[in-house]
């Protein structure tokens, strides 16, 4: 489970371990219309964490990773190369896009099979744009999410 993010408001999913560094995850996300102020958005996403750092504090085990996700949010309003008041190729594909996220997961003694994590990231228009207009402060638009996973 997952709240914000760039994967909807409210997301869940299941998860696949494949490496001790390694976790595949598929996200389905809702930001609702209360929120979104407008439509309800749905949001798919493939998520890859690579966990790099692992440290054992009396039971309490953190682990910091890095993540890349690929997410697609359903839908016209985010699909700008559909509309037909702008030039041909003037938005780059909006439906499909990419995050790079850096997160902390902590897993408590009484329970290490589940885990809290929060992470922080960007996607790849902002980071492309932030490299090309100078003006635009990175800071601006990272996102942020906390989560639980929970293993049955």
């Amino acid at each position: 489970m997952q709240f914000a993010g760039e994967i909807g408001a409210y997301s869940m999913g299941v998860t696949k371990k494949i490496k001790s560094w390694y976790e595949l995850s598929f996200l389905f996300g809702v930001t609702p219309r209360s929120v979104s102020k407008t439509k309800s958005i749905e949001t798919f996403s493939f998520k890859q964490d690579f966990f790099f750092l692992t440290k054992d504090l009396d039971g309490l085990t953190t682990r910091l990773y890095t993540g890349v996700n690929i997410f697609h949010t359903t839908g016209l309003k985010h699909q700008a190369s559909k509309f037909r008041d702008t030039p041909s190729g003037y938005y780059p594909i909006n439906s499909i896009r990419g995050l790079l996220a850096l997160g902390l997961q902590v897993s408590l003694p009484e329970r290490p099979q589940n885990s809290y994590f929060f992470e922080m990231g960007m996607n790849d228009i902002w980071i492309v744009n932030s490299f090309i207009n100078k003006s635009i402060k990175p800071s601006d638009y990272i996102s942020m999410a906390l989560g639980f996973n929970f293993n049955f």
